[in-house]
This record gives structure tokens, C-alpha cells and sequence, in this order.
């Protein structure tokens, strides 16, 4: 036994004729029964709905009594409880029979025991409509018989084959596994097979796999009344059981893995066994795994002898990983390779539910979505020697369960006794991990206060919340929310995670208490002035507490004197939730005493002196007077005052009200009652620049007053009662003093006072006789430029320049002195200067303004051309520049006058030379502009036309080469006429470039042309070049006779005229390929070639080239002439292989000119003994005896030549 060879028939069902014993009646060869839940939609009474499936497997030879099958078959439907009471007998009808008859293998011989047999597999269904029953039901198929010839069977024609399956019931809904491939198969005596039983269940139920023994049953197929499993088993021959179903000893084995279904069997010897394999279906309910139910297949093997053969091998990397895990959404894929040994075809075939075509599952196999039957899908490549294709899964969300999808690989190769490999690869899609919980409030008291809630447990890359009784408030899809609960009760929050690819996880919930809205209500906020009370109100609530400014109240209504605004909380509570409200008490802050301002020394008696507030803020004010009375203004910002008898007390006092009636603190202004005045010292500034003024000081003005000033140091300049402006007239220290005298109302009383002295410091300021100092005008671009205000050394000084449109333009200053380092722009300018003293005494504003002269700039006039015979008395001018100067100089010529003026007379020397005229301008204000210069150039004495060529590229273009044109062209015109005429020339329209001038009305393919220049220069003379006749070539071609005969070609050309001529070449292009050189002809001989050249290509041109005697030599070319061959096919019917040189290879007329043509030969008897492609006539029948053989020459254009010829040997 080799375990490591695998060989297994799939899909395929294969019947050996063994001969040991004749079959007699044998058909049925196994099966299998399925369910599939659908709904409660029946009928009423029997409203549970099933899809019920059987799979039976016949033989469908000539033996079998039934080689399609039967049309229905019954099926009894029980119930569980009670005691298996049959529910009914129904027909179940035949939906698809299916022929299973695979080719023979070119490997095996016809008739030999490894032809396979044809199978006919018979699916039958039906939807039954099934009553209430809470333990489920059975579902029960018996059918006889099986082959008489098993040979692990007791009297196995004499045994039937039952299939039922266990149908749990319609609160547990169910559909049983589908098996991913069909149940009969071949193994091969005394090796190692591998069967696969994997299947798949749509509902992610873990399935584990293991031998039954089979079920028997009568010969007929009627269910009995009554079922309770398990039917009856078959009886086994002696020596077999459920565990050696192959028997005992060596050579015999059977294994079935119980995670993936993959069976391995071994034979001792040839014949037909029966095995059964159960899959048991496990599924989590109510935290417990309980058996759902069991699915069997009833299994039908053939051993037989297979004929020597090497198994396939799987590549290393496809059996290194087994099993994959993913996560829903994630994209897998892994590579799938096996090679045979033998190199012989090699099918890799995948099973797997998730190949389900267009179905919901995003899988392929090299690119294959797959091909559905029976739930499960396959894909098949093929290859010879190596295969190897791609497994690709692209999960999607809702694609994860608990059980992983089997990927089943098959490598077959394809002989005569084929032997296979396989595995099972696993993948497991899971979903992402959920959040664990929820954090945040369990209790909401207050409806109107947000509540954040946070996942924990999960990192998933956003999150989908969702919530009932509230609202999510801001963003919705992070790992916190906020939520505004709006209804009492019972709220829930819950959330999922969404994962990077996008699938939602397992969501978690929270139970949120949502109290009734709180109906505590509070008195309105309240505003109060420092030191006063307010009363808080509390209602709606029980068991009030105050808290705020530090203190804690009980009771509904407190009352407060807070000294600062101060938030007061009153709280609620009923045992579960405590509501709190807020009112604010704002303190309005007492208000800075108002300053009064008013005369505090006054005569005796006086009348209407006035007091008012200093910017006054508040609205209304509160006045009280000492020692006199309020005579008006009471409650405003000013009133005034009739005072008393002298009084050494008096006093003026003020308390404002502000816009909220809190009172300011009062203000108190003592007044001093008393015939001798205290008169208070002048205020004003104490610290000057002299020439600043005038500067003004003042003293208190009280009404009926009379003030006298003493200034020393200056000059009063204007008075008003208790205000002076004073001059300065001296720097150092200057006084002044105030004396007030005051008499009421003309009374005795006389009341007199004196000021103390008032000191000001007098500082000196700059002088203010001085003048800027600098040019009245400059020249544009001249510089640099200083401008200088004479001040002190000592002093800092400020300038500004700017242009005419106030624009201010840069400079550079150092102390009194400003720089401009060039004026680019001419214009007016003005230029200030400010002197600042050391003691920071400003002076005047000085200016200047000065005028920014231009730079003359001029452009001479006059001829720019000069021809031989007019080079004297030519005039050249400067026009505008009135009043200027000039300076005038000339290359190659003499100033006969004007020199220093605006216009000169020249005489130029007569010289093929350029000359130049050039002149410096001075303005009127010596402003010297720049050199202007002038170029003079001589007109053609002479033209001369160099070469005149056909275009190599154009024959309808004649190229003229001018090399000393100069600028002349618009005074050039070409002349034509034909070659060999006495007639006119013509002039002809050109094109020029550079010096070459083009001639597109040429057609040098039909004549030649003889060519002039002719130049009109500035004197009006017309001058002409010498003439020049182009090359015209015409070429003959005649064809080859046949017979080896070449083609020829006769060229002929006219002579050029113009340069003399070394040599003429003869150029050649074949079929548009490069020219090559074919002939080089001195001159002086015939101008005339003759060549053999027809073999050389159909399309052949030729063009002749004049080569000048010069040292660097000119070059003309003429027209293309173009000549065309047929050269045709033509075969020769005999080869002398005498090595004579004559007809010593099979020989084909121009056969190199036929790329891509095929050779074959034959011989009398039309077999093949020479082919070739792209025969160049090399072959002399080399290994060939003499005698006749047969052609046939192919060309790629489908042309074919056949014929004979003979090879002729010497005796």
C-alpha cells in the first residue's frame, strides 16, 4: 500500500464490468435525502413548509431494470410524535436524470476491464406542506435492490437500500448539509484512494463526519405506516463490519477524517462495497451544541485493477497552509499548483460553495466564478505536465460563520487508470470583535443636559449607534455620543462597530432610567445695589437646599445680601433624583465718587460761582453746599453758588445716582471763605522750545474776579480773565504770577490774592535763517547727488524727496547732508529738511526744489545702402533735438561738413566694407546723451548664382543656391526658361529662405531648365548672374527573356551647365530603400549607363549627381527616374547536382524577391522529403536519388505553384 498516491474519480460515476459473476437485474447503486426549511406559508392545517431532495444513483446499462431511472418515487412523510405515525405518502416526481458516461481514455484499450459503464443519476423533489409538530418529522425512502455481486454484503441481491432523514421541527429552522460531490466511486486494488464526502451547510452548523453502516430494506418500495429509526441495517459478509468495510488483514483500509469528510481507502481485492458515511450537524442553542440532525449518503465503491501509473504531486506551497483565517470583508487569495510526474494532461479542479457563479459569494479560480450543482460550485483547468491557477475569496460583510468554507482540491491527470491528489483547504470568515460595552449614565434625572456614552472592549474604525427614547446630538459615529434623552422611561442605546472594510460587528446595548421632566421651578435673576437684600422663591420640588457666595440655605424662599453678583443653586430631591435650578443676584457695584471741580477760595458774599463733575457718569446728582446756597443746577452735573460770610468750613459736596439708582460715594470740595484769596499758581507747560509758542497758562476762574499777569522772560500776547498765551522770548528760565482781586457786587469788601510763581524752563531752538544747500540742476543718470542743510553739528536732522507725482524716491542721508546716487527719471523734485536741536527742539521746514534734465537721446537718418556709383554727398541727420550739440564720427569715409550740427555730409570710400555713422548729442543744459550708430552697407556689385539642383525630395522643385544675396532678396527675382532655348526668360514666382530660393513650379521629371538671377540694387542697377542648367535623367527598363535572363536598364541625362563637372554618379533606390551608388562616369565621357539590375526589385529609380572640380566640391542632383519590372515566377524542371555550375539546384527565376515563400517536395509515392521557407535557390536535392519528384511553392499572398521535376545523376 502507498498511501501517498491519491486516486479518486469525481463527479463521474463508473461501473466496472468485473466478469467474476454476472450482474442479474442490479441497478441501484446508492444514494442520499436532504431537506431545506422554507417557511410557515402552507395551507392551514399544514402550514410548515419543506423542500425535500433524494438523490438515487442506477445503472444504466442494459442490465439494469431501470437504466433511466424511475419517474416517481414514494416517499413517506412521519411524524415524530406520536410513535412515528405516518403523515402520507407522496410521489415524488423525477426533475433531472442526469447520463454520467465519460469517455474512454486513449491510454486504455477498447473492451479492456478499465471501461467505464454509464450511470444515471436521478434527482427527485418536492415541496411538502407539513402539520404542527413540536419534535419534528421523518422523511423515509426504501428501494430495491442492490447489485447482487457486493462483495462486503450478505446475500447483497436479496437487500434493499433505505434512505431517511431526521427533520427537526419548525421552531428550529433547518436545511441539512449539501455534499460538494457525487457519492459512487472507483478505487484501485491494493493502492491507496481518497474519496471526498465534504459538504456544506447553508446554516454554519458544525458538521462532523463518520461511518454508518448502511441501510437495507424489503424488496419493494413502499413505506410501512409506521417509522421509527433506525431502519434496518444490512446484513455484513463474513469478516466485514462498519469498521473494515474492505475486511480484515493486510492490504485493507478505511479512514474518514471527522472535520473535513475526506475519506481514505484501501482494498484488498477486487469487487463492488458498500459504504455509508453520516454527517452530523451541531448548532449552538441556548449556549448549548445540540445534534440537529444527521445526513447520510449511501456509497457504492469499485475496486478494480488500475494499470501502472505515477500520481500527480501538489507544489510545496500549496500544502504548506491549510486552513485561513480572515475577517468579513478582507480579500484572500493563495496559489494552486500540481505537476505529474509523467507529464502527462493534468486536470486541477476546485470544489467549493463559494464558486456559486453569479451567486452571492465573490470568488474565482483562475478567474473562473465557478459552475453551480447540487448548492455546491467547481471550476477545472487544465494543462500538460504543470498547472497552476489562482484561488481568490473577496469576503463581504454577512459572510462570516462559525464554521469554516471548504476549498477542495483535486489534481488528476488523465490516463488509463487515473490517479489523483487532493486536499481540503479551510476558511474561516469571522467577524470583527464587538465592543464589550457601554459606559455612561444609567439614570438620566435632567432632560435637559446631554449624556456621553462610550464603547469599550473594540477599536473599530467608526461606529453606528443607534437609540430609542433620546437623540444623538453632534456626531454619530465615533466611540463616544452624546444623547439627549426626551422620553421618560425605559431608554436604550446600542452600538456597533464598523470595521476598515466596512462590516458592522456584533452590536451592545445599554438600558437607560429616563426620569419625568423635573417641574422645579425659580424666582427670576435680580439685580441689587451693594448693600441691599433680595428674596429667592423655590416651588414644584420637596426638601430645598440653597447654596451660593459660600453659604447653604434650607427652605422654599431665602433671603440674601450678597456684596458681589453671586449664583444661587437650589436643589430637589425625591430619593432617586436630585433636580437643580439656578438664579443669579447681580451686585451692581457702587460707583467711584464723582470729582467736583470749582473755585476752593472765594470772597465773602460772592454770587454765581460755578462747580461742576468731572466727566460725569452717572444719571442724576445730589448737591449740598456749607456756607452758602445752591443757587440753580440742583440734580444735574453743574449748579451754582451764592456764598456767605467768611467761613473757614465751606464745602461743596456731590453723591451721583447711577442708571440702576445705586448712589456713588459722596464727594467733599472744601472752600475757603475770606477776603484774602488763595489764589492757586498758573498751570500750563513748564518745559518749552522757544520759538514754539505761543504757549498758553491759565489759573482757576472764579466769578467776580479780575486777574492781572506778571510774565518775565516773555511777551503776553492775548488775555482772557484767568487765561494768558505767552512768547517766549529768551531761552533759560521764565516767570509768571497771577494776582486776583475781587469785589462783590460793589460792595466794601475788597478781597485780594497773589499765585506763587509759576518756573518754565525756555530751551533754544534751531535757527530759522538757514537755506538747503545743492545743484538747481542735474543731468538723468548722473550722480551721486548732495544736498546739505548748514544746522549745528549737535543736531539730528529729517529729509524727504519726492518726484513731481509725490512719489517718494530713495536717497541715503548722513547727518546734514543727503545723497542721491542717481536720478533715472527726469522731472521736478523737492527736497526737505528739518533740524532737530539736542534738546529736541525742532526747527523750520526748509525746501528746494531743482530740475532733473533729460539725456539727449537722438536717431540718425539718411540711406542705409550705398552702390559704387553714388558714394559722395550723402546726408545723415539727427531730426528734434533742437538746440543740442553733436559730435560726428564715419568708418571708411570723410565728413565733408556739419560736424558739431545736426545733419553732415559724407563721401564714403569705395570698398566692399561695412561703414558706420555715429554721433554723441549734449543737450542745451551739457547733458550728454548716448552714441548713436548707423550702418552703411554696401549695395551688390555682383550676384552669383552658385548652384541650382533638382530637391532630392521633390522632383517638381528646382533648389537656387545665392550665397552673397545679403539682405537684398525683395530686389532679387529668379529667371527660367527651358534647357536648350533661345527664347526669353521668365521670371517665376520663389520662395527664399536664407539664400536658397525654392522653385515650385518646376517639373524636372519632364525637361530641363536653364536658370539667372538678376538683382536691381539702391542705384537702380540691374545686375545678373551668370546662368545654370539643371540635370534631366531618363531611364529605360527591358525585361528579362527568361531562361536566367536578367532585366536591363538604359539610363541617359543631359549635361549640367553652370559649375564645371568632375564626375557624374548614378544613383539607385530599389522599393524605397536607400540610394546606393552604382556608377561613377568621368566627364567628358557619354553621358549614358546601361545595367542588369531586374532581379534587383520590381520598383527601381534612379537619380544622377554632377560632382564639381572644386576643392570643397558642389553638388547638383537631377530627377528621379523610375522603371518597374514584373519579374515573374518561373520554376526549371530538372537539377544536375554536378557541381558544373549549371542547373545544379533546384532553380526559381527571381525567387529572393518573394519574402515569406514556402518550399515543399515530394516524392512519386507523396511523401515529403524537403520543405523550406524562404527558398533562395540553394537546394540540390542533397540524400535524393536521381528520378522524378513533385513541387509545391507557396507565396505569402496565397499563389501557388505546383509541378514536377527530375534530378539527373551520372551513371
Amino acid at each position: 500500500m502507498q498511501p501517498h498516491l491519491l486516486r479518486i474519480f469525481f463527479i463521474l460515476v463508473t461501473i466496472l464490468g468485473l466478469g467474476a459473476r454476472p450482474a442479474a437485474a442490479t441497478h441501484l447503486l446508492g444514494g442520499e435525502m436532504g431537506y431545506q426549511y422554507l417557511d410557515d406559508k402552507g395551507p392551514v392545517g399544514q402550514p410548515f413548509r419543506y423542500r425535500i431532495t433524494v438523490f438515487v444513483y442506477f445503472n444504466a446499462d442494459v442490465t439494469s431494470n431501470f437504466p433511466n431511472g424511475r419517474d416517481v418515487i414514494p416517499i413517506g412523510l412521519y411524524s415524530k410524535s406520536p410513535n412515528g405515525t405516518r403523515i402520507g405518502v407522496y410521489s415524488f416526481p423525477r426533475v433531472s436524470n442526469a447520463l454520467i458516461k465519460p469517455a474512454t481514455s486513449g491510454d486504455c484499450a477498447a473492451g479492456s476491464t478499465n471501461s467505464p459503464v454509464p450511470v444515471r443519476l436521478c434527482k427527485y423533489e418536492l415541496i411538502v406542506n407539513l402539520p404542527v409538530s413540536a419534535a419534528g418529522y421523518y422523511a423515509f425512502y426504501t428501494e430495491s435492490a442492490r447489485n447482487n455481486d457486493i462483495r462486503n454484503l450478505s446475500n447483497p441481491g436479496g437487500t434493499g437500500l433505505t434512505l431517511y432523514t431526521d427533520i427537526s421541527p419548525p421552531l428550529i429552522p433547518n436545511s441539512t448539509p449539501t455534499f460538494s460531490d457525487t457519492a459512487v466511486a472507483v478505487i484501485c486494488q491494493g493502492d491507496t484512494s481518497i474519496i471526498i464526502n465534504n459538504a456544506y451547510d447553508a446554516d454554519g452548523d458544525r458538521l462532523v463526519y463518520s461511518f454508518g453502516t448502511p441501510y437495507g430494506g424489503n424488496l419493494g418500495n413502499t413505506p410501512p405506516s409506521f417509522f421509527n429509526p433506525p431502519p434496518t441495517s444490512v446484513v455484513y459478509a463474513s469478516t466485514y463490519n462498519v469498521a473494515q468495510p474492505f475486511g480484515p488483514g493486510r492490504g485493507s483500509y478505511a479512514f474518514l477524517d471527522p472535520q473535513t469528510g475526506l475519506s481514505r481507502y484501501a482494498a484488498p481485492f477486487l469487487g463492488k462495497y458498500v459504504v455509508a458515511v453520516d454527517v452530523k450537524e451541531y448548532r449552538v442553542i441556548n449556549g448549548q451544541e445540540v445534534l440537529v440532525g444527521t445526513t447520510r449518503r449511501d456509497i457504492q465503491l469499485i475496486a478494480q485493477t488500475c494499470q501502472p501509473n505515477q500520481a500527480p504531486q501538489f507544489t510545496a506551497s500549496t500544502t504548506a497552509i491549510k486552513e485561513f483565517t480572515i475577517e468579513e470583508g478582507q480579500s484572500l487569495s493563495f496559489d494552486l499548483a500540481a505537476r505529474d510526474p509523467e507529464l502527462k494532461t493534468l486536470s486541477l479542479r476546485v470544489n467549493s460553495v463559494l464558486l456559486d457563479g453569479p451567486g452571492g459569494f465573490d470568488a474565482t479560480f483562475a478567474n473562473d466564478v465557478g459552475t453551480v450543482s447540487n448548492g455546491s460550485g467547481s471550476a477545472l483547468i487544465s494543462g500538460t505536465g504543470n498547472v497552476s491557477g489562482t484561488f481568490r475569496f473577496n469576503s463581504r460583510c454577512g459572510n462570516a460563520r462559525a464554521t469554516p468554507y471548504d476549498v477542495v482540491v483535486t489534481a488528476a491527470d488523465q490516463a488509463c487508470g487515473s490517479k489523483s491528489v487532493a486536499q481540503i483547504i479551510r476558511i474561516t470568515v469571522k467577524r470583527a470583535s464587538p465592543p464589550t460595552a457601554i459606559t455612561g449614565d444609567a439614570l438620566v434625572c435632567d432632560q435637559s443636559k446631554p449624556s456621553t456614552y462610550t464603547v469599550t472592549g473594540t477599536n473599530a474604525s467608526s461606529y453606528l449607534w443607534r437609540v430609542r427614547g433620546g437623540a444623538i446630538q453632534g456626531p454619530a459615529t465615533g466611540s463616544s455620543v452624546s444623547v439627549l434623552w426626551n422620553t421618560a422611561g425605559t431608554g436604550t442605546l446600542s452600538a456597533r462597530g464598523i470595521t476598515a472594510f466596512g462590516c458592522t460587528t456584533d452590536s451592545v446595548a445599554r438600558t437607560v432610567e429616563v426620569r419625568p421632566v423635573s417641574t422645579l421651578s425659580v424666582s427670576a435673576d435680580v439685580a441689587i445695589c451693594v448693600g441691599t437684600s433680595a428674596t429667592l422663591t423655590a416651588s414644584g420640588g420637596q426638601n430645598y437646599t440653597w447654596t451660593g457666595g459660600g453659604q447653604t440655605f434650607t427652605g422654599a424662599s431665602i433671603t440674601v445680601t450678597p456684596n458681589t453678583t453671586t449664583i444661587y443653586t437650589v436643589t430637589s430631591t425625591d430619593g432617586l433624583c436630585s433636580n437643580s435650578r439656578q438664579v443669579t443676584v447681580t451686585v451692581r457695584p457702587q460707583t467711584a465718587a464723582d470729582v467736583i471741580t470749582g473755585s476752593r477760595s472765594v470772597c465773602p458774599t460772592v454770587q454765581g460761582v460755578t462747580y461742576s463733575v468731572v466727566n460725569p457718569q452717572n444719571t442724576d446728582y445730589q448737591w449740598t453746599v456749607q456756607g452758602g446756597n445752591i443757587v440753580s443746577g440742583q440734580g444735574t452735573t453743574s449748579i451754582t453758588v451764592a456764598w456767605g460770610a467768611t467761613n473757614a468750613n465751606a464745602s461743596v459736596q456731590v453723591v451721583g445716582r447711577n442708571a440702576f439708582g445705586c448712589l456713588t460715594a459722596p464727594f467733599v470740595l472744601p472752600v475757603r471763605i475770606n477776603e484774602l484769596l488763595a489764589t492757586p499758581k498758573p498751570n500750563g507747560p513748564l518745559r518749552v522750545c522757544q520759538t514754539d509758542g505761543p504757549f498758553t497758562y491759565q489759573t482757576q476762574l472764579t466769578n467776580g474776579s479780575s486777574y492781572a499777569w506778571q510774565v518775565i522772560g516773555g511777551t503776553q500776547v492775548a488775555t482772557n480773565q484767568a487765561s494768558i498765551q505767552v512768547n517766549w522770548t529768551r531761552p533759560g528760565i521764565g516767570k509768571l504770577v497771577v494776582t486776583e482781586t475781587s469785589n462783590p457786587n460793589g460792595s466794601d469788601i475788597r478781597c485780594l490774592g497773589q499765585s506763587d510763581t509759576l518756573y518754565v524752563t525756555v530751551l533754544p531752538s534751531p535757527a530759522a535763517n538757514l537755506a538747503i544747500t545743492g545743484p538747481d540742476r542735474v543731468c538723468a543718470n548722473s550722480g551721486p547727488v548732495s544736498f546739505t542743510l548748514p544746522g549745528l553739528a549737535t543736531s539730528t536732522y529729517q529729509f524727504t524727496l519726492q518726484n513731481a507725482a509725490q512719489q517718494n524716491v530713495a536717497f541715503t542721508a548722513a547727518g546734514n547732508t543727503a545723497s542721491v546716487a542717481t536720478f533715472a527719471t527726469p522731472g521736478v523734485y523737492t527736497l526737505t529738511a528739518r533740524e532737530t536741536s539736542a534738546s529736541a527742539c525742532a526747527g523750520p521746514v526748509y525746501t528746494k526744489t531743482f530740475t532733473v534734465d533729460p539725456l539727449p537721446v537722438v536717431t540718425i537718418t539718411g540711406p542705409a545702402n550705398v552702390c559704387p556709383e553714388g558714394l559722395n554727398g550723402l546726408r545723415y541727420s539727427v531730426p528734434g533735438a533742437t538746440g543740442a550739440a553733436f559730435q560726428w564720427t564715419v568708418t571708411d569715409g570723410t565728413i565733408v561738413s556739419g560736424q558739431g550740427t545736426s545733419a553732415i555730409t559724407v563721401n564714403f570710400l569705395a570698398s566692399n566694407i561695412t561703414k558706420t555713422v555715429t554721433v554723441v548729442p549734449t543737450s542745451s543744459f551739457g547733458c550728454t546723451g548716448a552714441l548713436a550708430s548707423f550702418s552703411v552697407k554696401p549695395d551688390n556689385a555682383a550676384i552669383t548664382l552658385n548652384v541650382a539642383t533638382v530637391d532630392p525630395q521633390n522632383d517638381h522643385q528646382v533648389l537656387l543656391s545665392v550665397p552673397n544675396l545679403g539682405d537684398n532678396g525683395s530686389r532679387t527675382r529668379v529667371l527660367r526658361r527651358d534647357a536648350g532655348s533661345t527664347g526669353a526668360f521668365a521670371v517665376v514666382p520663389t520662395i527664399l529662405t536664407g539664400t536658397r530660393f525654392a522653385d515650385a513650379s518646376a517639373d524636372a521629371d519632364a525637361k530641363a531648365y536653364t536658370y539667372r538671377v538678376e538683382l536691381t540694387n539702391a542705384c537702380g542697377t540691374v545686375i545678373a548672374s551668370q546662368e545654370h542648367t539643371i540635370i534631366h535623367t531618363e531611364a529605360v527598363a527591358t525585361e528579362g527573356k527568361g531562361g536566367r535572363s536578367e532585366g536591363e536598364v538604359s539610363i541617359q541625362w543631359s549635361d549640367y551647365k553652370g559649375f564645371a563637372v568632375k564626375q557624374y554618379q548614378v544613383f539607385r533606390h530599389i522599393d524605397n530603400a536607400k540610394d546606393e551608388l552604382v556608377a561613377t562616369i568621368p566627364a567628358g565621357q557619354p553621358l549614358q549607363y546601361k545595367l542588369s539590375t531586374g532581379s534587383q526589385g520590381f520598383n527601381q529609380c534612379f537619380r544622377v549627381t554632377a560632382v564639381s572640380d572644386d576643392a570643397s566640391a558642389l553638388l547638383t542632383y537631377s530627377n528621379d527616374a523610375c522603371v518597374t519590372f514584373e519579374n515573374k515566377i518561373a520554376l526549371y524542371n530538372i537539377i544536375t547536382p554536378n557541381g558544373d555550375g549549371k542547373n545544379d539546384v533546384f532553380f526559381i527565376d527571381n525567387v529572393q524577391l518573394y519574402a515569406g515563400n514556402q518550399l515543399a517536395i515530394f516524392n512519386r509515392w507523396g511523401k515529403e522529403v524537403y520543405s523550406t521557407t524562404n527558398y533562395r535557390n540553394t537546394w540540390g536535392g542533397e540524400g535524393l536519388g536521381a528520378g522524378m519528384y513533385y513541387y509545391l511553392f507557396k507565396l505569402p499572398s496565397g499563389t501557388s505553384y505546383k509541378g514536377w521535376f527530375e534530378i539527373v545523376k551520372d551513371n
